[in-house]
């Protein structure tokens, strides 16, 4: 148990573990106590290595029944996660479906991913791809 006994001590305990918290990290990853730390001290680390994905429509405008194409990379997801693509639905993400299954890809080796569609909802439709609690920022297609 580490004991803090300064309000100054305490006062930057707290702002190492605030920083920790807003890079994405959590309490426990946010400080870790050291053996080394002499009594009253504390060592504190910021973890900022979050997971993302980003992405990339091409076309951005197509015909209805056309084929884009999403592309981008998942940075912190492991070879062989999944990625799906989602649609805004009247404010409600909904999984892009094909033939009745899940448009989705794994994570390659370099970190990417290819996902395709053919979008036949008219005007102008807004895309993500999400993995887990991961998402990515959306990307919009004009369909005409």
């Amino acid at each position: 148990m580490i004991s803090i006994r300064s309000r100054s001590t305490r006062m930057v305990a707290a702002g190492f573990l605030s920083a920790g918290l807003l890079a994405g990290g959590s309490v426990a990853g946010a400080a870790t106590a050291s053996a080394e730390a002499p009594a009253g001290h504390v060592v504190a680390t910021a973890s900022t290595t979050a997971a993302s994905i980003s992405i990339k429509a091409s076309p951005t405008s197509v015909a209805s029944g056309g084929k884009v194409t999403f592309t981008g990379t998942a940075s912190s997801l492991r070879s062989g996660a999944v990625v799906m693509l989602q649609r805004d639905v009247n404010g409600t993400w909904q999984t892009v479906t094909k033939s009745g299954k899940d448009v989705q890809a794994t994570v390659n080796s370099a970190g990417s991913y290819t996902l395709t569609t053919n979008p036949t909802t008219m005007g102008l439709q807004h895309y993500r791809v999400v993995s887990g609690s991961v998402h990515s920022l959306t990307a919009s297609v004009n369909v005409t």
